[in-house]
């Protein structure tokens, strides 16, 4: 039995293993190249979402970069500006306290006078109206 057993596998194992290696390397190669073929797509397409969110970061540091210029422009456009303010302050200043004896004494035509009385009455007139008309005078709020 062990004569026949023994022809056996030298007969048949050889094709076993043929026919076995026929079938099985062909499908791993096949599976081996397709998880290939799979990482390869992975991979160009996470290039391409990292070149994506480079050129994404890329524009909002040179976005960030124009606003800091442009705030550091406004703050010292804002500091020129509180100098100039202040010199003329203080210029106009100096202009009131010289001319103060001659607007102590000063007078007016009687045109102007009148124009400045009717432009008090409309002020107070309007000052007094309120959002809905006319303000109690304090003599009438007791009736």
């Amino acid at each position: 039995m062990s004569l026949i057993l023994r022809q056996l596998l030298m007969t048949w194992l050889p094709l076993l293993l043929f026919v076995g290696c026929a079938v099985v390397v062909p499908w791993y190669c096949y599976r081996t190249g397709l998880e290939h073929g799979r990482l390869e797509v992975t991979a160009q397409t996470d290039k391409q979402t990292i070149a994506s969110l480079n050129e994404l970061m890329s524009n909002h540091r040179e976005m960030i970069e124009s606003a800091n210029t442009a705030s550091n422009r406004i703050l010292t456009l804002t500091s020129q500006r509180q100098a100039y303010d202040e010199i003329t302050t203080k210029t106009l200043q100096e202009v009131l306290d010289e001319t103060a004896a001659l607007r102590a004494a000063c007078v007016y035509d009687a045109d102007v006078m009148r124009q400045l009385e009717d432009a008090r009455q409309r002020a107070a007139a309007a000052a007094a109206s309120g959002f809905d008309g006319a303000v109690s005078s304090p003599d009438r709020a007791g009736q």
